[in-house]
């Protein structure tokens, strides 16, 4: 199980052997954390993970350095496989800079998106249960949801009814609160 010091400790880790690739690395590498590693780095999920996703732009093949990574349990996705909005990195925060390496996770809204497009209960859950929740505001994150969709492969009516399932549960917390 992988919890927020433990995410840190393998960063540092990745960091310190990738020192030995300095004459390969023009310059800083920038890691973007995504999934329940990401929430739990930057919004205190109260919950662990089994892995550490992190975002692969290509950069990672061009250093051939990705198996420094791997070596540390880091998972690499291709920013392809996920559901994004096309300006999510512009919004991009950074949570962390070392020697070799700067962290960064997705905006709220832009984490909020790609857990709901997936569609499955433990990540509506993620975002209902972080303190990710405290920085959306739902009308602005329907709005963006909506504009990124129009971007994305597959069934739209599965994904207009995964905004539609964690929009109701969202409301019932909000009922409640």
């Amino acid at each position: 199980m992988i919890d927020k010091d433990t995410i840190l400790l393998k960063l540092q880790n990745v960091d310190k052997k990738l020192t030995k690739y300095s004459n390969k690395l023009k310059e800083k590498l920038n890691v973007i954390l995504i999934g329940a590693s990401s929430l739990i780095l930057k919004y205190n999920l109260k919950r662990t993970t089994f892995d550490i996703n992190m975002l692969d732009r290509g950069e990672f093949k061009i250093y051939g350095v990705g198996t420094v990574f791997e070596e540390e349990g880091f998972h690499i996705v291709s920013e392809a496989i996920l559901n994004l909005h096309p300006d999510y990195e512009e919004r991009l925060e950074k949570v962390l800079e070392l020697k070799n390496i700067n962290v960064y996770c997705m905006n709220p809204y832009d984490i909020a998106i790609s857990k709901i497009a997936r569609g499955f209960q433990k990540d509506f859950d993620d975002i209902l249960k972080s303190g990710l929740i405290k920085e959306i505001d739902i009308e602005k994150l329907k709005k963006l949801y909506f504009e990124a969709m129009d971007y994305w492969i597959g069934d739209e009516r599965k994904y207009k009814t995964n905004f539609e399932l964690f929009e109701n549960e969202y409301r019932k917390i909000k009922a409640k609160n």
